[in-house]
């Protein structure tokens, strides 16, 4: 289990350790901020400044201040936000190393362990991948790391059909 963190060296410490960026750029805003803030060692206020300046989204920064300094990284994705949850696992915003954005659905590795669970998400990612429609969300790879199942998706900014669905109760048979 993580350990939160209580002072900003730490939190410095695990940022590195996450690579969500490299070290010599953690030193120099660690540098900074102590320069700016005459020492100041509230991590609240640290995490902040981070969001802020925009070297981290607010869930990557509050993850790292809750203690994890794992699972920011899916293959050739890493992890910018939680945008949901399923039955089966999350979903993310991610981004890929080429700079697309995407939506990452994943498979925690507890979860894969059950041999019809896992079955059942290959077979979404199969099936979703030969999907092609405009009203369909394209799904664009899908694949295992580090025993994490995971399946990436264009992103789409807006409302859930869930959100739309509890906001009108129902939609005109032409939606």
């Amino acid at each position: 289990m993580a350990t939160p963190i209580t002072s900003v060296t730490d939190f410095c410490g695990l940022l590195t350790k996450s690579r969500l960026l490299p070290a010599d750029e953690v030193e120099g805003i660690h540098r900074r901020w102590r320069d700016e803030n005459r020492g100041d060692d509230q991590v609240d206020q640290f995490r902040k400044f981070l969001i802020s300046r925009k070297f981290l989204t607010d869930w990557q920064a509050h993850m790292v201040q809750r203690g994890r300094a794992d699972g920011f990284f899916i293959g050739a994705y890493k992890i910018m936000d939680r945008i949901g949850k399923g039955q089966m696992g999350g979903v993310y915003k991610a981004v890929h190393t080429l700079g697309q954005l995407v939506a990452l659905k994943i498979l925690p590795s507890s979860k894969a362990k059950d041999q019809h669970v896992l079955g059942r998400f290959q077979r979404e990612a199969r099936l979703l991948t030969q999907l092609d429609h405009p009203n369909v969300v394209r799904s664009y790879q899908f694949g295992e790391s580090n025993g994490v199942h995971f399946i990436s998706m264009e992103f789409l900014e807006g409302e859930t059909l869930d959100e739309v669905l509890t906001r009108r109760k129902r939609l005109p048979v032409g939606e």
